[in-house]
């Protein structure tokens, strides 16, 4: 056991994580950040859609904001290892004006306790059983077009499935970026009505849907100058700039909100954890959650501002503890 009571103990060490510890060492509040070593941009080669540093490496740019961190707030501490316990230590913690403690455990067996609890574990994407997709996660594959998207651009654009009404947003979408745009839907599509309604809508648009089984995906090769192919079990293949689809994903840290009972939105949703305020205050107070376990809308920059606004709301609530105590 860590003698130590830290201010915050903060599981993971992506965007989320580290600008919480960056707000939380302007503070000069001690905390310790929990890095796993696994992100689920780990194929990216660079991300986008972040200012100052679009078209920047992600391993880079996590590496450059922790050394930073390291070396100006010594405050902040890092453990490179994976928490597969989290535990609320206060009873009658939901009360407004209770202090809290946490402790969590590794792999390891070691333990650590602090006053509040960012969770910051991050997403994964659950892809579908198609050879050839994982490879191309990421490098053809893409689910955010202002993550990734603009330099494949002018050439063709295909999305992948229509099982659902939403996924005509996508296919309208992809002729921002060109003006061929083929529904691939591996199968035939569903004569559910709300989707054949959806389907007409895409048709008048201009876009094609092709309903053949896909055999795999082939990487041509890095894009822009390259793209992918897709091999359909008969038929002439076809070769495209991107392919836009957004697989479902699974929280990494989901074992750790269900020890602490925390709220989340429904699974058909997404199943993030539920936020009760500005500053990412989960049910349960004193533990706080940022990044892609917390928002349906998954980027780095968007992860980064939930991060700072959780560190403020663990630096908020210290306060409010302290003072109450008075």
């Amino acid at each position: 056991m860590k003698a130590k009571i830290y201010d915050c103990l903060i599981i993971g060490g992506g965007p989320a994580g580290l600008s919480a510890a960056l707000g939380l060492g302007r503070v000069r509040r001690s905390a310790m950040v929990f890095d796993s070593r696994m992100y689920r941009n780990a194929m990216v080669e660079e991300f986008h859609y972040f200012p100052s540093r679009d078209s920047s490496d992600p391993a880079k740019f996590r590496e450059i904001t922790r050394d930073q961190i390291v070396a100006k707030y010594t405050s902040i501490e890092f453990q490179d290892t994976k928490i597969v316990k989290a535990a609320n230590l206060t009873q009658g913690a939901e009360e407004e004006t209770k202090e809290t403690e946490y402790e969590v455990e590794d792999e390891r067996g070691e333990k650590w306790r602090g006053k509040k609890l960012i969770l910051a574990t991050g997403s994964k994407d659950v892809p579908p059983e198609i050879d050839g997709y994982a490879t191309n996660w990421a490098r053809h594959i893409y689910q955010c077009p202002f993550c990734d998207g603009f330099e494949e651009a002018d050439k063709p654009v295909g999305v992948l499935e229509f099982t659902s009404p939403m996924h005509l947003f996508f296919a309208v979408l992809g002729f921002q970026f060109d003006k061929r745009v083929t529904i691939f839907s591996n199968g035939p599509v569903s004569a559910a009505t709300d989707i054949q309604s959806a389907l007409a809508k895409a048709k008048a648009r201009g876009v094609k849907i092709d309903e053949r089984k896909i055999k795999r995906f082939v990487d041509e090769g890095k894009a822009p100058e390259r793209g992918i192919t897709i091999e359909f079990e008969e038929g002439e293949c076809v070769s495209l700039g991107m392919l836009l689809h957004k697989p479902p994903t699974v929280n990494v840290g989901q074992a750790l909100i269900e020890q602490m009972s925390l709220e989340t939105r429904p699974k058909e949703t997404g199943g993030e954890v539920e936020v009760k305020d500005m500053f990412q205050q989960t049910s349960l107070r004193g533990c706080f959650v940022a990044g892609d376990t917390a928002s349906a809308m998954k980027s780095v920059v968007t992860a980064a501002a939930q991060g700072v606004a959780a560190a403020g709301g663990v630096n908020h609530q210290l306060c409010a503890d302290e003072i109450a105590s008075l």
